[in-house]
């Protein structure tokens, strides 16, 4: 498994070469079916660079690997910035239990690296409450509904040390 930080700023790798061609600034979730839908590059002038999820791109332990640089589709500015807003909400969604009780605030996620299925949110329980007792790291069949301004869970998940 990979969270969604480690992969940002990883380098993208077109098939038989040697140098990588870019970085990845940022995963785009799908949250309705809980998988990643591609990743964002560094933002471009008049338009957004996105490499969609498929056979023909992979995530491996040096990158993001592509079979040619043909893959990488253009989609317009107002896509991305509605893209990385969204992100950005979620990111800091409280995360409460079946009690109502505060768990702390959805922080990140892991993924399958081969699946591409989001599998666990890690929620931060503040800085010192990480510190102290690592951050939660929650399996998405305790997820009972993410809406509105928070996301609820079953059950506490496991500290993440």
């Amino acid at each position: 498994m990979i969270s969604g930080w480690h992969i940002t700023h990883l380098p993208i790798w077109v098939a038989g070469r040697e140098r990588p061609w870019r970085t990845v600034e940022d995963v785009v979730v799908n949250w309705d079916d809980l998988s990643i839908e591609g990743f964002l590059l560094p933002r471009r002038p008049f338009y957004a660079l996105f490499v969609p999820c498929g056979p023909e791109a992979r995530v491996t332990n040096v990158g993001v690997e592509i079979a040619r640089r043909s893959l990488v589709e253009r989609r317009p500015r107002s896509w991305r910035r509605e893209v990385v807003g969204r992100q950005k909400r979620l990111k800091n969604l409280l995360v409460v239990d079946t009690l109502g009780i505060l768990q702390g605030r959805f922080r990140d996620y892991l993924f399958d690296e081969k699946s591409l299925k989001v599998t666990h949110l890690v929620v931060s329980r503040g800085v010192l409450g990480d510190l102290i007792s690592g951050a939660l790291v929650v399996p998405m069949q305790e997820v009972l509904e993410i809406a509105g301004d928070r996301i609820k869970i079953y059950a506490p998940g496991e500290p993440f040390l």
